[in-house]
């Protein structure tokens, strides 16, 4: 046993339909659905104001073009041995033709008293 011997580590994300319950893809996204996105992760130490950022770029024509950034508080987390689980507000995917197209995402989680992220990852994912 004993603390994780990470600030922060992501264990496990999965997404489902807040309508039906049922599991989605995060690299194929289905216009018009409502996502719900639930993080499981360690805290190794006390994490003060726990906060994930996330970045999306559309492809337009050749160039990855900035669409938009925002910032969710997910509060603060003490160190323990279990898993936190978070669950995210739902995010409804516009359902407009124009929304289709190639994504990327940065992901990055930060708290207070730390000046580099505890964790950030890239993932790509397309708007059917």
């Amino acid at each position: 046993g004993g603390l994780p011997q990470e600030a922060f580590v992501l264990v496990d994300k999965s997404t489902r339909c807040a309508r039906t319950g049922v599991a989605l893809s995060n690299t194929k996204v289905e216009r018009g659905t409502t996502r719900e996105e639930v993080l499981t992760f360690t805290a190794g130490r006390r994490l003060e104001n726990l906060k994930r950022t996330v970045i999306t770029f559309k492809k337009i024509g050749w160039v990855m073009t900035k669409v938009s950034q925002d910032t969710t508080p997910l509060g603060t987390f003490d160190a323990q041995e279990e898993p936190h689980v978070f669950a995210l507000p739902p995010r409804e995917v516009p359902s407009f033709a124009l929304a289709c197209g190639d994504y990327k995402t940065k992901l990055i989680y930060e708290c207070d008293g730390q000046t580099t992220p505890l964790f950030t990852e890239e993932l790509t994912f397309t708007i059917q």
